[in-house]
């Protein structure tokens, strides 16, 4: 079946004997795993602009989905990323994936993808049975409620001061959930991150809305267990006290260089909506990283049933969970002791061997004399 989308892209072919230098294709920051060897990836299409004389500039043709096979070493699925069509060659589309083992299946399992630009409002979800067929993709539109709450007030979508802009999402076995990082300008920018959780197993997807009650921008978010999200923000605090509210008279307002950055760890609950607990990680985060570090942090975070591990990459790498520490009260002590207790337990077997045979004595013992 012709992919009515990529015409252009056979006529040029065509046009050029197949050799097509100025053709780029872009993929998304991250790819993720699908099971059985499955990887999806995001990519544009990318061809030369002919409307000019002189081609200098390239123009987005397509969006597409990719499912790769590491076993085949093939594609073996394409489908529509209509998740956005905005003409941004590095527009930060982020991919996640579940996956969930089916109801007597026994060790089969399916795998449920989720899709978010930071370009568009929607979200794009694809399902992928356990033979590699993608299905019941779908794209989930936010709903005018949310938008009029998102964008209400003068609150528009955020960049970061190097004109990035940042939408991590996550799906879980009842959620999708979305950040959107939003801000406004009165004299100073102001900042907040908006958290919509999207109910999954429902047709009108019911969602639920919690706004972070300090000034934010939320830079990554990943899944911890079944009903945990951890997000990483950057924390903006100032000097002064102040509202939005001003008085015409009012002067003595902060400025962005009286602010302290902080980079903290928050932890929300899925099933209750609330933010349960916040860490800071790094202090003066202004100062202490360098401006190549303006629309991301340095710090990775990765999660894996009970284990969690944490990347810095100035320091190095942290892992903490239930698992993690098994292992290291293993090597650290259990197969030392266990070895250490074996050797004095052959000790002790030992003696008592030597003991026996000196029970029994010869002549000499008996008080025997050479002389017979």
């Amino acid at each position: 079946e012709t992919d009515h989308r990529l015409v252009r892209l056979y006529d040029l072919l065509l046009d050029s004997g197949g050799e097509l230098p100025d053709v780029q294709i872009v993929a998304s920051r991250n790819v993720v795993a699908c099971g059985y060897g499955r990887f999806m990836v995001e990519v544009s299409i990318w061809i030369p602009d002919e409307t000019e004389e002189f081609v200098t500039e390239s123009v987005l043709l397509d969006r597409k989905l990719v499912l790769l096979s590491t076993s085949t070493e093939s594609v073996v699925w394409i489908g529509d990323s209509n998740i956005t069509q905005i003409q941004q060659r590095l527009d930060d589309v982020r991919i996640v994936s579940i996956r969930e083992s089916i109801a007597a299946g026994g060790h089969r399992s399916t795998c449920s993808i989720a899709v978010a630009s930071s370009w568009s409002p929607n979200i794009l979800t694809v399902e992928i049975d356990p033979a590699g067929h993608a299905e019941h993709v779908e794209t989930i539109e936010s709903s005018s409620q949310v938008q009029a709450y998102l964008l209400q007030d003068g609150w528009e979508v955020g960049e970061t001061g190097n004109g990035h802009r940042c939408r991590p999402v996550v799906i879980t076995p009842s959620d999708i959930i979305v950040v959107d990082n939003l801000q406004r300008e009165n004299r100073r920018i102001f900042r907040k991150s908006v958290i919509s959780f999207y109910s999954r197993g429902t047709h009108d997807h019911v969602h639920s809305i919690l706004t972070l009650d300090f000034e934010c921008e939320t830079l990554q978010m990943l899944r911890f267990r079944d009903d945990h999200v951890v997000l990483i923000c950057r924390l903006y605090e100032y000097k002064e006290a102040e509202t939005e509210e001003l008085e015409e008279d009012v002067t003595d307002l902060a400025s962005e260089n009286d602010c302290q950055e902080k980079i903290e760890a928050v932890i929300v609950s899925v099933e209750s909506r609330k933010v349960l607990h916040q860490v800071c990680l790094l202090e003066d985060a202004a100062n202490l990283l360098p401006v190549i570090f303006d629309h991301d942090i340095p710090i990775s975070l990765c999660a894996d049933q009970e284990t969690l591990g944490v990347g810095v990459s100035w320091c190095g790498m942290v892992l903490t969970g239930q698992d993690i520490r098994s292992v290291g009260r293993t090597s650290l002590g259990g197969p030392l002791d266990s070895q250490q207790a074996s050797n004095n337990a052959s000790k002790k077997k030992k003696k008592k061997r030597q003991s026996g045979k000196g029970n029994k004595k010869d002549g000499f013992a008996r008080g025997m004399s050479l002389r017979g």
